[in-house]
């Protein structure tokens, strides 16, 4: 699984796909593909890891302050926590959110989506 996700990110790299693109973004835009990637290969490890990470979050406290969107928090604090125990909590958002998009993105529109959305 891990594989598929960095290579989301080296995706975007090869594409220069992230350049003045938020954190938050990138690594948004890696589960996307990553789930997409899933959906199409192997459903059931996809519905396994969204139904993990569902379980996770009513138990893990939301490390956001009050008055800060998730996506301000992450960009400005995304240093300190990729080395910690709260970045647990934003990847379990972000893959709960991926799978939840309706229409769920095939792996091919998630690759192009990365290419052309700009934010």
């Amino acid at each position: 699984m891990f594989f598929v996700y960095e290579s989301g990110h080296w995706w975007q790299a090869s594409i220069d796909s992230a350049k003045n693109k938020s954190h938050d973004h990138r690594e948004h835009e890696a589960n996307r593909i990553e789930a997409s990637y899933w959906r199409a290969h192997d459903p059931a490890l996809l519905q396994e890891l969204a139904a993990g990470f569902t379980r996770i979050l009513p138990g893990a406290a939301n490390p956001v302050p009050t008055g800060q969107t998730r996506e301000e928090y992450f960009n400005a604090n995304y240093e300190m926590l990729a080395h910690s125990s709260d970045y647990v909590w934003f990847h379990a958002r972000m893959v709960t959110d991926v799978d939840a998009e309706t229409p769920p993105p095939a792996f091919a529109s998630a690759l192009l989506h990365s290419q052309t959305e700009k934010k």
